[in-house]
């Protein structure tokens, strides 16, 4: 299998469910990658625009995937996935809701959200290194579009291919601002 470094941004304001990702994160994570965490989705939105202490890209990179929890205060998990899918140039990001609670409500809404995928956080810890282990073996051996140091996406020559009858985003487009 084929692996490329990740740009993982965790978002969860507990800070014992955060060390326990992060750490069995780098323990299975691929050379090259990196983990930014912050604790909640207003601070996830700032990081991903670049804002205030997350203006530099080279201590910040834009992230190529998403984990976020869903029950926080100043802007929850729904509020990173909306985030992300009100900006189109950005919607080649993954992003992974890692949530305890498993409510078909909250699942189905963060799909309708744009979530790539609904996970309930393992109560061990061999169980997180497990989960993180397929998570981090799946999103890193996935192609992905090339992107900017922003995360825009980056324009691609359409002409003569199947996808050249599909609206592209616009590259280096605007992002939208927060609410």
């Amino acid at each position: 299998m084929t692996t490329h470094g990740l740009r993982i941004l965790l978002v969860d304001d507990d800070i014992d469910d955060q060390f326990l990702s992060r750490l069995a994160l780098e323990k299975v994570l691929p050379p090259g990658s990196t983990v930014h965490a912050t604790h909640s989705g207003d601070e996830a939105v700032a990081y991903m625009i670049g804002e205030g202490k997350f203006a530099d890209r080279d201590a910040y990179p834009f992230p190529s995937l998403v984990i976020t929890d869903l029950s926080m205060p100043d802007g929850d998990g729904f509020d990173v996935l909306e985030f992300l899918k009100n900006n189109p140039a950005w919607n080649v990001v993954p992003r992974l809701m890692f949530s305890n609670l498993a409510d078909p409500d909250d699942v189905r809404t963060a799909y309708m959200l744009g979530a790539s995928a609904y996970h309930i956080k393992p109560a061990t810890k061999a169980d997180m290194e497990r989960r993180m282990r397929s998570i981090v073996e799946y999103w890193a051996g996935s192609e992905v579009p090339p992107v900017d140091r922003t995360g825009r996406v980056l324009d691609t020559d359409s002409r003569g291919r199947k996808g050249a009858r599909y609206a592209k985003p616009v590259p280096g487009g605007a992002i939208m601002e927060r609410p």
